[in-house]
């Protein structure tokens, strides 16, 4: 699924994601399953969901995860 990335500017210490449950639910994922990244090589993420934080079709992005995405939109596939 490609999606749209918004920078979350938060440290988390980890890599983490933030979908839209509807995302989530698309992709056959749930709060705590890994997923992974596609932009110019491919990253694994943590998954965190919500229903209003994040819009339909845009995946949020912490810091340590924007550190490693180059573009504004990614692939994102169950892991």
């Amino acid at each position: 699924m490609e999606l749209s990335v918004q920078s979350i500017d938060i440290n988390v210490g980890k890599h983490k994601v933030v979908l839209n449950n509807q995302d989530a639910r698309e992709l056959g994922v749930m709060a705590g399953d890994r997923v992974r990244l596609k932009d110019h090589g491919y990253l694994t993420a943590i998954v965190d969901t919500t229903d209003d934080m994040i819009s339909q079709g845009t995946m949020g992005a912490y810091h340590e995860v924007m550190e490693h995405i180059c573009y504004k939109t990614c692939i994102c596939q169950n892991y």
